[in-house]
């Protein structure tokens, strides 16, 4: 059983249909709509950069077969490298870094885009049953 809220704005509307109120219902209909389209699209965003950020842990995870201790060593040796290196080789680091965290989010939000949209559709379809 679904729950239906009435408002009193609702009722007075249904009781007497003025211009002004069925305005106010639109407005509030579409706001609500957007409302719902943002935290969803905010959501959506979240998740694809947490999957992006967790990305490369997973790919120092595989290379290391699974031992944290070899991982470990791994990102540790990176970052003597990364300490020992010119301001250059650094600054070209980081861009390369940023690209691929750009590129891999990009794969993400495309992959993931389909369902999102279907979700939303869904959604909205639902919000106005009514």
């Amino acid at each position: 059983m679904s729950l239906h809220l009435v408002t009193p704005l609702d009722r007075i509307a249904d009781e007497a249909p003025d211009e002004p109120l069925l305005d106010m219902r639109a407005w509030r209909r579409r706001s609500a709509d957007l409302a719902y389209i943002l935290l969803k699209a905010a959501g959506f965003l979240a998740s694809a950069y947490m999957v992006t950020l967790g990305f490369p842990l997973l790919v120092f995870l595989v290379a290391s077969g699974g031992n944290l201790e070899i991982m470990f060593g791994q990102i540790a040796s990176l970052a003597g490298h990364y300490g020992a290196a010119s301001a250059g080789a650094r600054a070209d680091f980081a861009q390369g870094v940023v690209l691929g965290l750009f590129g891999i989010s990009s794969l993400v939000m495309i992959w993931r885009l389909p369902r999102f949209l279907a979700e939303l559709e869904t959604g909205l379809a639902w919000g106005h049953e009514a």
